[in-house]
C-alpha cells in the first residue's frame, strides 16, 4: 500500500467527512424501516457496521475505488452504510479518472432496474427509502464531478499563468540581450556624426608639423587596397556605415569586413583614428 502524506488540512477534511457520515447515520437510523422479524438486534448490528464504515473512510485517500465498492456492497445490506458510501463515491468522482467513476456509478445503479420493476409491490416506506438512497448517491457523484472539474480548471489557469509569466520573462531577457549586443556593437564599431567628426579632426589636427604628418599618413594609407582606401576616405568624411554602403554600393557585412581590415592593416583601434589619418593625409572627399 502506497504511503500517503497528509497535511493538517487533509486530516481536518478527513475527520470532518467521518463525522458527517456518522452524524448522517445517527440522524437517519430512526427513519429506516426495519422489518418486524429482525428487531433491535439487527438495528444494533446495522449501527455497528455503519460505525466501521465511517472509520474505514480514513482509507479513502489510499484506496478510494476498492473502499467505495466495499461500502456500496455493504450498503445493500446495511442502511447505516449510506453516509460512508456517499463520502466514498464522492471521493472517487472528485479524485479518480472518469472511467473509474463510471464503473462505480454503474455498480451503484445496477439494482435500479430491479427496484423500478418491484416498485408497485413495495411498501411506501421502503420505496421512499430506496429512492432517497439513489438520489443521495447520485448527488454525491455529481458534487464530486463538479469538484474535480473545478480543480482541473484552477490547475489549468494556474499553468497558463505560469506559462505566460515565463514567456514574458523570456521576452524580457531576449530584449535585454539585444540591448547588450547593440551596446557591444556600438562600442566595437563607434560611428560619429559628420559634424562631431569634423570638430574632433579640426581640434586634433590644428597643431604644427602638418607636412610630416601628411607624408606619414599617406604612406600608411598606401598600404590599403583600392576599395579599402575608398572606405577609409568615406569614414574620414564622418559617414555612417549605411551611408557608406549606399555611396559605394556595398552590403553592410562586406563594409564591416573592409573596416575591420583597415583597422588591422593600419594598427588602429576605432573609426575616429581612421578619420584622423585620412584628414592628415589630406585625402580628397
Amino acid at each position: 500500500m502506497r504511503r500517503i502524506h497528509r497535511t493538517g488540512r487533509d486530516w481536518a477534511v478527513d475527520i470532518a467527512l467521518v463525522l458527517f457520515a456518522a452524524c448522517f447515520a445517527a440522524v437517519s437510523s430512526q427513519s429506516i424501516p426495519v422489518p418486524e422479524d429482525l428487531g433491535q438486534a439487527w438495528r444494533t448490528a446495522d449501527q455497528v457496521a455503519g460505525g466501521l464504515g465511517c472509520a474505514a473512510l480514513l482509507l479513502r485517500r489510499r484506496r478510494p475505488v476498492p473502499l467505495a465498492v466495499a461500502l456500496i456492497l455493504a450498503g445493500s445490506q446495511s442502511h447505516c452504510m449510506t453516509g460512508p458510501a456517499m463520502v466514498a463515491v464522492f471521493t472517487v468522482a472528485a479524485t479518480r479518472p472518469w472511467r473509474a467513476t463510471a464503473w462505480v456509478a454503474a455498480l451503484v445503479f445496477a439494482p435500479l432496474p430491479v427496484f423500478l420493476w418491484q416498485l408497485p409491490d413495495m411498501s411506501e416506506d421502503r420505496a421512499g427509502s430506496a429512492v432517497t438512497y439513489f438520489a443521495l448517491i447520485a448527488g454525491a457523484i455529481g458534487w464530486g464531478l463538479f469538484r474535480r472539474s473545478r480543480t482541473q480548471l484552477i490547475a489549468s489557469l494556474r499553468a497558463r499563468a505560469e506559462l505566460a509569466e515565463a514567456d514574458a520573462e523570456s521576452r524580457a531577457e531576449r530584449a535585454r540581450m539585444e540591448v547588450r549586443e547593440e551596446i557591444a556593437r556600438e562600442m566595437h564599431d563607434p560611428v560619429l556624426s559628420p559634424a562631431v567628426t569634423r570638430r574632433l579632426i579640426d581640434q586634433v589636427a590644428g597643431g604644427t608639423g602638418q607636412g610630416s604628418r601628411a607624408a606619414t599618413a599617406r604612406a600608411r594609407l598606401s598600404l590599403l587596397a583600392g576599395r579599402e582606401r575608398e572606405v577609409a576616405t568615406a569614414v574620414g568624411r564622418g559617414l555612417s556605415n549605411a551611408e557608406i554602403g549606399r555611396e559605394l554600393h556595398l552590403a553592410l557585412p562586406t563594409l564591416k569586413t573592409h573596416v575591420s581590415r583597415i583597422l588591422t592593416r593600419l594598427d588602429l583601434n576605432n573609426r575616429v583614428q581612421i578619420a584622423l589619418l585620412v584628414h592628415d593625409a589630406d585625402e580628397p572627399a
